[in-house]
């Protein structure tokens, strides 16, 4: 194709040449019209190599005038997270450092835990128990939680014996004498010969499956 271009700007400078170059005027006389013909070049005729070259070069300088005018570009940086720094949505590159655990201390029923990721590390605590008392169950001291049943009261001659309550339902009038062994509550302590006998309330003798001694009542 280059090769037939050329050849046809030939075949036109030489037609030009012939009919254009010598002319007469009205005079007569011959007149050289060589100055006045167009000059004809390879890289007029598109398809030429010298054309393509023209056409590259303009290319070349236009992209280059595009890179130089593009913005830099600016970073869309996420949030740091517990493991991770900052980190670019676009280019993935990198800033700082990761944030951290926030860790939340153990609870009795859940080990140490991160507030921020939800992440945790080790064990629970455990609960920390209180016995139970005359009037409450056995107690976890951290959260509270109880367990069982409160102990109860262990009166005796009116008072409880762990906690120093009253028997409210104690009476200094109504007091018998409940033997070591047998099954009879007594009004006297030397009644039957009992041996160190215990001072309890007529109704805490019978709760406990005593009957009253046909010797003294």
């Amino acid at each position: 194709m280059k090769k037939f271009n050329l050849f046809l700007i030939s075949l036109l400078t030489f037609c030009l040449f012939i009919t254009g170059c010598v002319s007469t005027n009205n005079e007569g006389n011959t007149v050289d019209n060589t100055e006045s013909l167009p000059i004809v070049t390879s890289g007029d005729i598109e398809g030429s190599p010298e054309t393509e070259h023209d056409n590259k070069v303009n290319n070349n300088t236009e992209a280059s005038q595009d890179k130089s005018t593009t913005a830099p570009h600016v970073h869309d940086y996420s949030s740091a997270t517990c493991a991770e720094p900052q980190i670019c949505i676009s280019c993935g590159a990198t800033n700082g450092k990761p944030a951290g655990h926030d860790w939340k201390d153990a609870t009795c029923t859940s080990p140490k835990t991160c507030v921020s990721c939800g992440i945790t590390d080790g064990t629970a605590a455990g609960h920390d128990w209180k016995d139970a008392t005359c009037t409450s169950p056995k107690t976890c001291v951290s959260c509270g939680i109880t367990d069982g049943t409160a102990a109860g009261h262990n009166y005796v001659s009116g008072e409880c014996t762990s906690c120093g309550a009253s028997d409210p339902s104690y009476s200094i009038g109504n007091m018998v004498w409940i033997p070591r062994t047998g099954s009879k509550y007594h009004s006297k302590s030397n009644c039957s010969n009992m041996k160190n006998p215990t001072q309890v309330t007529q109704s805490q003798a019978i709760s406990r499956g005593y009957e009253p001694c046909k010797k003294c009542y």
